[in-house]
């Protein structure tokens, strides 16, 4: 479950569980932070994010969380996006969360740490274990990956297309940090998917994905 970049890992996802004949269910809405639905989480950079996040949250909380049958939930979102509202070194706010009368909380950071890991007891409660991804990537000129995939993986040659690692470090390094620290403080299972997913091309199909 996540934000428009979480179904990045879903191909990655499908093919563990079969291992383990797991089924899996994928929930993910744009601009769409995971937590707990009384709190109160809003998107300043399409009006639609606020829709499907709504939808997202209701569906999670009245038909996957009484559902026994989950026991496994993994979240993948932009961190750095959604901590604190801001991406990177800008000042503009595109996320905020707000109180009950639509008031925007001031100390963003903190109050999304709290209600994180109140939407995490709240799955822990009905027996399910959540597993924090830390990264999610990002590649700003994903079209060089885009043209013709699969037949260059046919003809066995190679297609040059690949994450720029360093900049994700360092976009995301300060709130990897930040989750890692929140996971180890309150004993969470977390893990960094973008340390064995270096290749955005897998068996002549294009993983990454901004839906």
């Amino acid at each position: 479950v996540g934000d428009s970049h979480a179904p990045h890992f879903l191909r990655g996802v499908n093919a563990w569980a079969k291992t383990q004949n797991i089924n899996v269910l994928f929930l993910s809405a744009p601009g769409c932070a995971v937590l707990s639905e009384d709190i109160h989480f809003s998107s300043r950079m399409e009006a639609i994010h606020d829709i499907g996040c709504d939808e997202l949250t209701k569906y999670m909380y009245q038909s996957v969380l009484p559902d026994q049958h989950f026991k496994v939930v993994f979240i993948a979102q932009r961190f750095d996006l959604i901590i604190d509202g801001r991406s990177g070194n800008h000042h503009e706010k595109y996320m905020v969360l707000k109180t009950d009368d639509g008031k925007e909380i001031i100390d963003h950071e903190h109050y999304y740490f709290e209600s994180l890991h109140k939407t995490i007891r709240e799955f822990n409660q009905r027996g399910k274990e959540v597993i924090l991804f830390l990264q999610v990537p990002i590649a700003g000129k994903i079209d060089n990956c885009r043209w013709q995939p699969r037949l260059f993986y046919k003809l066995g040659i190679d297609h040059r297309c690949q994450y720029d690692s360093a900049m994700i470090d360092q976009l995301q390094r300060r709130e990897k940090q930040a989750v890692t620290a929140f996971s180890q403080k309150h004993d969470i299972t977390y893990f960094n998917p973008m340390g064995v997913m270096t290749h955005p091309i897998n068996e002549g199909k294009l993983l990454y994905t901004n839906a």
